[in-house]
């Protein structure tokens, strides 16, 4: 049976279809709100996700809407208790992380904006890159708490890693447990003491050598992808990432998941957007987990704190030009 939740995609391009459809399939939530400012393609999406219900046995409903810089639309996604920002321009193969950075901040502030205003008891779940900036930014437009702000990466980058691991051990991956923290990317983390499959350690069942590998190739997996299909966006499993984290909300499961959240005294941090675990449920960040780490995966999260707080202030001040 449906749920009775309300969720908003704020961009129905192919991420935000990708994750509308995950969520709507879920059946936890009541209806599924498509934003969008190309006119009708929104729209069409919903109607696309309504004509698949007989075939998935799925009852959540999809509406579509047209939306303006100036908020016209949003009236339609008023009340959400989830909104998943999915719009943004993707960087572009040969560019950093800051690549389309301004065009984005400019457009997801404008996005929070209009959230807050009228969904101003939603949870925030940002799905677009770079991820940490991003979170950090609509967290700010929208003047919510931190806790009720969330990224997506970290639960993306923890499953393809799980991929990886199952693969080269030969096991079904719900054996393994995987964790990756710090940032998106290539300032990952894989928090390979923390990594088990069927309870035993990693260490035990592969070299470190091995392990490397496989936390490059994670840490690449997307630049991996998107080589093998000549530019165009992946898809499936960012989306599959987005709608787990949107169950957890959605049902206020309690489950701890990988998500970027603001950390403030854990792991010995301060006022920082990172990749951590977190106890998710109706209101967001119940709690940052300080999962327990060796001492030089500690040492590698708190350097890597360092580069995501530089990062995040670079961030600020490409907003402040902007504002």
């Amino acid at each position: 049976m449906a749920q009775t939740g309300k969720v908003t995609v704020v961009g129905a391009g192919a991420q935000g279809a990708a994750i509308a459809g995950r969520i709507a399939e879920s059946d936890t939530a009541g209806l599924v709100v498509l934003a969008d400012v190309v006119d009708g393609r929104a729209e069409a999406l919903a109607l696309d996700l309504n004509q698949c219900r007989a075939l998935t046995g799925h009852e959540t409903l999809a509406v579509g809407i047209a939306t303006s810089p100036e908020g016209e639309g949003y009236e339609l996604t008023a009340g959400s208790d989830l909104v998943v920002i999915a719009a943004g321009r993707r960087p572009t193969p040969d560019g950093d992380r800051f690549t389309h950075l301004r065009a984005n901040l400019e457009l997801v502030t404008g996005l929070a904006r209009q959230v807050a205003l009228h969904s101003p008891d939603a949870v925030l779940l940002m799905a677009s890159n770079p991820v940490a900036e991003l979170t950090r930014a609509v967290q700010q437009a929208a003047g919510f708490p931190a806790s009720r702000v969330i990224g997506q990466s970290p639960a993306l980058d923890s499953a393809r890693f799980a991929h990886f691991l199952a693969e080269e051990l030969e096991v079904e991956v719900a054996r393994v447990r995987a964790l990756t923290l710090g940032w998106h990317g290539e300032d990952m983390l894989t928090a390979v003491s923390a990594c088990t499959v069927d309870g035993r350690p990693l260490g035990e069942l592969l070299s470190s050598g091995v392990l490397e590998d496989l936390a490059e190739r994670t840490r690449y997996a997307g630049t991996e992808l998107t080589a093998l299909l000549r530019g165009s966006a992946v898809l499936r499993a960012p989306a599959a990432a987005a709608a787990a984290l949107a169950r957890a909300v959605l049902t206020d499961s309690g489950a701890v998941l990988p998500v970027c959240a603001f950390v403030d005294g854990e792991f010995g941090l301060e006022g920082v957007w990172l990749g951590v675990e977190a106890e998710l449920g109706a209101r967001g960040v119940n709690k940052v987990v300080e999962t327990r780490l060796a001492p030089d995966e500690l040492a590698a999260l708190r350097l890597a704190a360092e580069g995501a707080r530089a990062s995040q202030r670079r961030a600020d001040a490409l907003g402040a030009e902007i504002s």
